[in-house]
């Protein structure tokens, strides 16, 4: 679960820092993080959907923003959350924030290697 608690956080704290005229106001937005969803390759190492429960405890923590757990009570929604796996052992991670209506308010991405070393680590 480290590498994905590596890129979440890598996206999570972009888009904190490209959104502040969205949140910096009396009274924060009301944002629902939706599920994870993986794309591409059958198989990724395990523990890729806490990288969901990252991004969420981010963005609580920064207070940006207040999280709901229905996205009928939302303003913003953080979805297609992806964590995909291309040629060459590299995961990435991919976050788009919408608006009620569902126009896109931004994406980010990151990825991460796996080092081609021994232990076949990732970072």
């Amino acid at each position: 679960p480290q590498m994905y608690s590596v890129i979440a956080a890598r996206v999570t704290n972009k888009m904190l820092d490209q959104t502040t005229e969205i949140y910096e106001k009396p009274m924060p937005p009301k944002l629902y993080v939706m599920q994870i969803k993986k794309a591409g390759a059958a198989h990724i190492p395990d523990g890729f959907y806490h990288s969901r429960q990252v991004t969420r405890e981010i963005i609580e923590g920064s207070k940006a923003f207040t999280l709901v757990n229905v996205r009928e009570d939302a303003d913003i929604t953080v979805s297609r959350l992806n964590v995909k796996d291309v040629p060459g052992d590299v995961l990435q991670y991919k976050m788009v924030l919408s608006d009620k209506g569902g126009n896109e308010v931004g994406s980010w991405m990151e990825s991460i290697r796996q080092v081609q070393n021994d232990d076949r680590s990732w970072w």
